[in-house]
């Protein structure tokens, strides 16, 4: 499904890639035994793991044979593998720059291109936020802060790190932040908190 979604509204291969790769992350985080864990073992590594799964293009390619560029279950494929290489790549470099965020986050912007990227295209997006989420192992707050302060597109950022930390700590946000919000987005979230997926 996010596969669809992705090629819906982005159609490009790597967007495809990048939304498939945080879905299937976000999977594992919110499915594994202890989820906190999982998220402050990192999820770099388990990004890199997955972008080389064959599996998860094959579960993807039926959603996208509709697509201009395919038409093909082989040819979905395709474009999902080809879009992984591009992501992969992001994620690997993101991944060589965790030790020396862990070791001080806030040395330098981890939205320079040659950490994660400013998040401006869907692989960088997704390689900086799972920087942010890596390089605070155990603080999400922290991690979040990380990734909204940036140089990059910092909403998104802040959004697909968010996506993560939700997951693997749960409602750990500050309630003084919910008390700025505006009140729509204070509904909004009321009601998704009722929201019940099995």
């Amino acid at each position: 499904m996010s596969a669809w979604q992705a090629a819906t509204t982005h159609g490009d291969a790597a967007a495809i890639a990048s939304a498939l790769l945080a879905a299937a992350v976000l999977r594992q985080v919110i499915t594994a035994t202890d989820p906190t864990a999982m998220v402050r073992d990192g999820l770099l590594g388990h990004a890199i793991e997955l972008s080389h799964d064959d599996a998860l293009v094959c579960a993807a390619a039926p959603w996208l044979i509709d697509h201009p560029r395919t038409g093909t279950f082989e040819l979905a494929g395709d474009l999902i593998r080809t879009g992984m290489a591009t992501v992969r790549q992001a994620l690997q470099q993101a991944h060589e720059a965790t030790p020396k965020f862990l070791a001080d986050p806030w040395i330098t912007d981890p939205s320079r291109r040659r950490y994660g990227g400013q998040g401006w295209r869907s692989p960088q997006a997704l390689a900086c936020a799972l920087l942010c989420v890596d390089m605070l192992p155990g603080d999400p707050v922290e991690a979040l802060r990380r990734a909204v302060t940036t140089g990059g597109d910092s909403d998104t950022l802040g959004a697909i790190a968010g996506f993560f930390l939700g997951g693997g700590y749960g409602d750990v946000w500050p309630k003084h932040w919910l008390i700025r919000l505006e009140p729509r987005y204070s509904a909004w979230i009321d009601v998704a908190a009722t929201y019940v997926f099995d």
